[in-house]
């Protein structure tokens, strides 16, 4: 009895790491990765620092979103990308993605009047019903800020 009860015990935890979604993420502009994301990471201090010459060709701006099980959370649910002003307004937003492409020029606009942009994903479930209930919490993936 005590054996059975050790196992489950033992048991429950590695139930639930397996459970955790495993994500990471990269950053390319012009065909270079300049920044990734392993799970491990503090997304706080990540800050990526670009230069106004770096976007003046007509690159691309490029943001991936790998999920290692092969799915994003049980159900196939909806991933969203976006750009967020620091007053927390949205710029710009991709739903259903799990790639945001944005061409340097366009990338640059944005930049232009604001200097700093804030990189944010969430995840919602295909049920409408499901996604009134639940509490959908943004995660801050890193901040895109223009040097001079």
């Amino acid at each position: 009895m005590l054996s059975r009860f050790i196992i489950l015990f033992i048991s429950i935890p590695s139930v639930f790491l397996c459970a955790q979604e495993q994500y990471n993420w990269k950053v390319t502009l012009n065909k270079k990765v300049v920044l990734q994301h392993a799970p491990s990471d503090d997304t706080s201090a990540l800050v990526l620092r670009v230069k106004k010459e770096q976007l003046n060709n007509n690159g691309v701006f490029k943001i991936d979103y790998i999920v290692k099980k092969g799915k994003d959370l049980e159900g196939n649910w909806f991933r969203t990308l976006a750009l967020f002003e620091p007053g927390e307004t949205s710029v710009y937003q991709k739903d259903s993605a799990t790639q945001l492409y944005l061409y340097n020029k366009d990338i640059l606009k944005l930049l232009w009047s604001r200097k700093k942009l804030i990189v944010y994903t969430w995840a919602t479930p295909p049920d409408p019903a499901m996604a009134a209930v639940i509490r959908i919490r943004r995660e801050k993936m890193f901040t895109i800020e223009l040097e001079d």
